[in-house]
């Protein structure tokens, strides 16, 4: 079976928008499976501009290897180009969605803290925005299996394991990493 990789298109075909464009805004490009590499790689040939943050994971125990590269939000990438190159993308295939980001000002100053955070802590790790009410799973260590409520949030969030016939809870501290949101 032949795979065929999109490269970028020939200059007469690339749109032209370039950074300082007062048209070119920030757009959250959600990408298929494993695709965030090759949508960063293909917009930064267009000319966009891209932020594509990675984390350095730890080596495992049983791999000799080095530091690995994963995407820090698995499924994105963050363009700032004008809505002509965003769509570019699409036509690669590789997308599921192009988001739309209203709030411009936001998005370009949580952009700007995540990359001095990451400049600054290199392994750091990525964790589901956990709010108060919200059903979740723990997934690893000595209480995994167990579901529960989050009660509050802290360096380790608080959890409440409900007990519904006895009209009852128990509170436990878990850590955000042991953590995983299920679905309503």
């Amino acid at each position: 079976m032949t795979v065929l990789v999109p490269t970028a298109p020939t200059a007469s075909l690339i749109p032209t928008c370039a950074l300082d464009n007062p048209d070119a805004r920030w757009h959250v490009l959600h990408v298929r499976s494993n695709q965030e590499f090759a949508v960063s790689k293909f917009m930064q040939a267009l000319g966009a501009g891209v932020f594509f943050p990675t984390l350095r994971k730890p080596p495992r125990r049983d791999k000799h290897r080095g530091h690995a590269e994963s995407p820090a939000f698995q499924g994105y990438v963050f363009v700032h180009a004008c809505d002509q190159m965003a769509y570019e993308a699409d036509r690669t295939r590789r997308l599921v969605q192009i988001i739309t980001v209203h709030n411009q000002e936001r998005i370009a100053q949580e952009i700007a803290g995540l990359e001095i955070t990451l400049a600054a802590q290199p392994l750091a790790q990525t964790y589901p925005a956990l709010k108060i009410g919200l059903a979740v799973r723990v997934v690893s260590g000595p209480m995994a299996g167990v579901h529960g409520i989050i009660a509050s949030r802290s360096q380790a969030h608080r959890l409440f394991l409900n007990v519904e016939t006895l009209g009852q809870s128990i509170g436990v501290e878990v850590d955000a990493q042991d953590l995983e949101v299920l679905n309503d």
